[in-house]
């Protein structure tokens, strides 16, 4: 879901909240958007973001006056993405923000689920085969699973801040779903966070369909919004004028106003 298409032509993964910044006189730059089927994993799309960043006009800015001009927004993996490019390389001084949308933090039992290696034992995990959502076409699913395959976090999951950078991000989750599918991951989501445990933060059981709220919480919580995984970035056309897509624009717009 790295792009959208309408009309013969491919629309950035944020293209909403695009005509929003440049309706702002805000100027925003893009991450690569790769035709590689969803392949590469977080660590060479961090790099791969990088460069981009590199040979933007905004990094020669901030070489030149060594003011950090760069406020990094990611939503679900992408923002384990901004992460990693706030904390380490070429680009780390260059920081202001990092600003993340539902994304999975301390990872989501999803991804363990959906790596089990008995494909039949659960309709999720054969469905996730059936649509070829397995580590071998999904190459980052281990980066979001809550352990590795030596029962450790993923990396990409315990990168250090960046002391000089400030954190900042949205959660979300739904109580009632109008995505069928989402309905049936949320419920299957909701046992296995109990299953691991992690039930007893403030957030409970509560997910967006793919995520845990209580994983998506991170540095300083902006606000919590009614919305499934993908009307919180109103990537789906029917939802665009619903009020979880509205209320994420709002959230995002009033904030960058206010640092730009």
């Amino acid at each position: 879901f790295r792009t959208l298409f309408r009309n013969g032509k491919y629309l950035d993964y944020f293209y909403h909240f695009q005509k929003l910044l440049s309706k702002n006189s805000i100027p925003y730059l893009n991450c690569p958007q790769e035709r590689d089927n969803d392949l590469r994993s977080i660590g060479d799309r961090v790099k791969d973001c990088e460069n981009a960043m590199m040979s933007s006009p905004f990094f020669k800015n901030c070489q030149s006056t060594q003011k950090r001009n760069f406020v990094l927004l990611g939503h679900s993996m992408g923002g384990l993405i901004a992460r990693g490019l706030a904390s380490q390389g070429p680009v780390r001084n260059c920081v202001q923000s990092v600003i993340t949308i539902s994304t999975p933090h301390q990872g989501t039992p999803l991804s363990d689920l959906v790596m089990e290696s008995n494909a039949d034992a659960n309709f999720i995990v054969w469905l996730s085969h059936l649509l070829k959502f397995d580590s071998q076409n999904r190459r980052y699913l281990p980066e979001l699973a809550m352990k590795d395959p030596q029962g450790q976090r993923p990396k990409i999951q315990q990168v250090a801040d960046n002391p000089g950078v400030n954190y900042f991000s949205i959660t979300n989750s739904r109580k009632i779903f109008t995505n069928p599918i989402l309905a049936i991951t949320a419920l299957r989501l909701r046992s296995l966070i109990e299953e691991f445990g992690l039930e007893k933060s403030k957030y409970g059981t509560d997910n967006d369909g793919i995520i845990p709220e209580y994983s998506m919480a991170y540095g300083q919580v902006l606000a919590h919004i009614n919305a499934d995984h993908w009307e919180s970035t109103c990537i789906v056309p029917l939802v665009r004028l619903s009020r979880s897509c509205q209320e994420v624009q709002r959230v995002l717009m009033r904030f960058l106003k206010s640092i730009h």
